[in-house]
């Protein structure tokens, strides 16, 4: 860490636990800063910069506090050297943070201004990199024009809170920053600015506790960058508790910017003013990881009925609440299933699940709490080589129930398979036979060169429904062999036809999976029928024997005549 001598204004240079109580400036930079180059020449043309006075009143107000050290971000920092400011922008809020004061300069306020009319339209809170500069620093001193004092941290608190939207717990140093949940902290920034796009993301690096490589250029991929890295090290969902319906970005996981959180500071959520939005740190995913097909989560989903379409719909809760009077709302993000484990978000707005859009389905959550994925944009999932050879099943009727769950979609009421495993779907399904409803458990077979369905009667299988209804069934994917193993002496006949006895007259059910590869239409966004996915629909079919059949049907070949 690079230090000026207050008394000499000569830098030197200190590492770690040698590094000396120092006092640190905080201000918004103008024409005629100063650099290191600039300092350690000090021709005339240099002492007489506006720049140069930040640094002499910096190192005099830090000798009246007693410091014979400041640090200035101008010109402590070797801004030719990549890796001097890569370092130095990753050590930034530590550095403040261990200041032993910090004055700030407010160059647009003048010793006549009211505080409480002219301090909100000062410059400073706007800018992006004087965030950290007012959180990190227990000790702040505020400082018009023309160096007078006007007031500290501690005596502004309300008004800086009213100003900024931060906590006063966290304005205070009283609690850690880990404890405010990571949409609360984005929304910090959600209105500061900053000249590169990149620093947007680069001023927040101490806010989260994240360290990344400096790559300016990128524009602002470095924010996405900063997300990414926040979600391996959190799984704090209400990273995606945001909203941005204005933009062209394309991405669905992350936000282009931390204005995309503006609605947990100021109250409005979809364009419905709102009492508040509040963010609950603690309620978080169990597990979480950053992969190459996304963000890997270990949560459950909230299943809801829209009643405007009637359609089922996936929402993750993000552990943000709706506060309008004394009730509380949910809020989340809808998900729309594209594989195993796999889902895209599907708008880039937040749900508010209010009784006048949604119900909430029956049952309500995934039986399971499930690993799944959640895709970085909207089509990246596209571009994961395995989902081009995943076969899918659909059905055309109602399914009560289908195991794994991870593989069913009951959105779309399609199953989901990939190439490389070989399992077994199973699906209670209900046919109307005559007015009645039928309850059939089809059974597809996918570890053959050509999948296979089967078609069991669940009042005749009572060992094969206890199976089915279980949790680990649901949870745990299977192969056929795996399945009727388990079974035991209450294995079951497979057939792809059955005989049912309906008001005491026979008939006979079959199953067929019909290969739709070749009729489907082009691929659309968001259609689990794209991507030249292998297609089978589920058919079941209904047959009323013939008289002389009914002697011969379920007879073994060559039994009778």
């Amino acid at each position: 860490m690079r230090l000026i001598n207050a008394k000499t204004l000569e830098f030197d240079e200190f590492f770690d636990s040698q590094v000396p109580r120092y006092g640190i400036l905080s201000h918004t930079w103008e024409k005629e800063e100063v650099t290191l180059r600039d300092m350690r020449k000090r021709p005339p043309s240099v002492t007489a910069k506006k720049g140069y006075r930040k640094v002499t009143e910096t190192c005099r107000l830090a000798l009246e506090h007693g410091l014979d050290w400041v640090w200035v971000d101008t010109c402590c920092i070797d801004k030719t050297s990549s890796a001097e400011l890569t370092e130095s922008i990753n050590s930034m809020f530590r550095w403040y943070q261990q200041a032993a004061i910090c004055f700030v300069y407010l160059s647009d306020l003048s010793t006549r201004d009211n505080l409480e009319v002219r301090l909100p339209a000062c410059r400073w809170f706007t800018r992006g990199w004087t965030l950290q500069e007012l959180i990190a620093p227990k000790d702040v001193s505020f400082y018009d024009k023309k160096w007078q004092p006007r007031g500290t941290k501690i005596s502004l608190v309300n008004i800086i809170n009213t100003i900024t939207g931060i906590s006063i717990p966290a304005l205070k140093s009283e609690s850690r920053l880990s404890r405010f949940s990571v949409a609360k902290r984005m929304s910090w920034a959600a209105r500061r600015t900053t000249t590169r796009a990149e620093d947007t993301a680069y001023s927040l690096l101490g806010i989260f506790d994240v360290n990344m490589p400096l790559i300016y250029g990128e524009g602002i991929n470095a924010f996405r960058r900063l997300q990414e890295e926040i979600m391996r090290k959190s799984s704090d969902v209400t990273i995606l508790a945001w909203e941005d319906t204005e933009s062209t970005w394309e991405n669905t996981l992350f936000a282009p910017s931390p204005a995309g959180f503006t609605v947990h500071m100021v109250g409005v959520l979809g364009g419905r003013s709102t009492s508040s939005l509040y963010s609950d740190a603690h309620n978080t995913a169990q597990e979480s990881s950053m992969t190459n097909r996304g963000w890997r989560i270990e949560t459950r989903l909230l299943k809801l009925s829209d009643k405007s379409s009637g359609n089922l719909v996936y929402l993750l809760k993000l552990g943000v609440v709706w506060v309008q009077g004394v009730g509380e709302t949910t809020v989340g993000i809808t998900l729309e299933k594209v594989g195993p484990h796999l889902f895209t978000r599907q708008q880039r707005s937040l749900t508010i699940v209010l009784p006048t859009l949604y119900t909430i389905a029956n049952p309500p959550l995934l039986t399971c709490r499930q690993n799944f994925f959640i895709a970085r944009d909207a089509h990246d999932w596209e571009n994961i080589e395995e989902f081009e050879l995943h076969e899918i099943f659909t059905f055309p009727c109602p399914v009560e129930k289908a195991i794994p769950e991870s593989y069913w979609d009951e959105s779309s009421r399609i199953f989901y398979r990939s190439p490389q495993e070989s399992l077994a779907f199973s699906a209670l399904v209900t046919k109307t036979v005559e007015g009645l409803d039928l309850q059939l458990l089809v059974l597809i077979d996918q570890g053959l060169e050509v999948p296979k369905a089967y078609l069991l009667y669940p009042p005749k299988n009572p060992g094969l429904m206890e199976w089915f209804n279980c949790d680990k069934a649901a949870r745990e994917p299977h192969s056929l062999s795996e399945l009727t193993f388990q079974l035991g002496k209450d294995r079951p006949t497979l057939s792809e036809k059955i005989e049912i006895i309906v008001d005491g007259s026979p008939l006979w059910v079959s199953v067929r999976l019909v290969d739709n590869f070749a009729n489907r239409g082009p691929f659309e966004h968001g259609s689990a029928l794209g991507m030249g996915r292998r297609h089978y629909q589920v058919r079941l079919d209904v047959e009323y024997p013939r008289i002389d059949d009914l002697w011969t049907f379920g007879k073994e070949d060559g039994d009778g005549d």
